[in-house]
C-alpha cells in the first residue's frame, strides 16, 4: 500500500545507518507497528489512515492517537491516555508524530529511540521550515508533507505524501 512507504523509508534507514543516537537496529522481519501520535487530528488524515489500512488489509498495524477532538469530529482511533500511550509507544516499530516532537521526545527519553516520521501541516512549517528541518535532522526524522505547497519549501528534505481519502465514501456523498 502507497502509505506505508515513509515507515519502510524509517525501519530501512535504521536497519542501514550506523546511528549512535540508536541503541538496537530495528530489524524488519515481520510486519511493522506504526503508533501515529498527535494533539490533533489535523484534517481527519490519522483516522482515514487506520481505515484504509484496515479496509485494503495491510499487513502493518498502524493506530492514531489524539489528544483533543476537533470541530469537526474526526473519528477517534485511540484516546489520549497515558499509560495507553506508553504501552504504544512501547509497542510500536515506527513512531509518526504531528508538526513537532514534544511528545517523542519525552517517550525517547522514557524508553529510547525509535525511528521517527514527522509530518508537517501547514501555517506553522511555512513560517519557519529551517527551524523545523533542523529539528528534523537532529532526531534522524524522515519530514513528510501532505500539500505540494509545503513540499516545494524543501524538495530535499521531505516526502510527498498526499492525504488518505476513501474514494468511494467521497463518492457517496454525491
Amino acid at each position: 500500500m502507497w502509505y506505508d512507504i515513509p515507515y519502510y523509508i524509517a525501519a530501512r534507514n535504521l536497519d542501514s545507518r550506523d546511528d549512535p543516537r540508536v541503541t538496537a537496529p530495528l530489524m524488519v522481519q515481520r510486519p511493522l507497528r506504526v503508533l501515529w501520535l498527535g494533539d490533533s487530528d489535523i484534517g481527519g488524515q490519522g483516522a482515514r489512515a487506520v481505515a484504509a489500512f484496515h479496509k485494503h488489509g495491510a499487513a502493518w498495524t498502524l493506530r492514531s492517537m489524539v489528544k483533543e477532538r476537533q470541530y469537526m469530529a474526526y473519528a477517534v482511533d485511540l484516546p489520549y491516555r497515558r499509560p495507553s500511550l506508553d504501552e504504544q509507544y512501547q509497542a510500536c516499530d515506527v513512531i509518526h508524530v504531528r508538526n513537532h516532537f514534544t511528545d517523542y521526545d519525552m517517550l525517547a527519553a522514557k524508553f529510547g529511540l525509535k525511528p521517527v516520521v514527522i509530518h508537517y501541516h501547514g501555517t506553522k512549517f511555512r513560517s519557519n521550515p529551517q527551524h523545523y528541518l533542523r529539528q528534523q535532522r537532529e532526531r534522524g526524522a524522515i519530514g513528510i508533507v501532505s500539500t505540494l505547497d509545503l513540499y516545494l519549501l524543501a524538495p530535499d528534505h521531505l516526502e510527498w505524501l498526499p492525504a488518505p481519502y476513501d474514494v468511494d465514501a467521497l463518492g457517496a456523498m454525491r
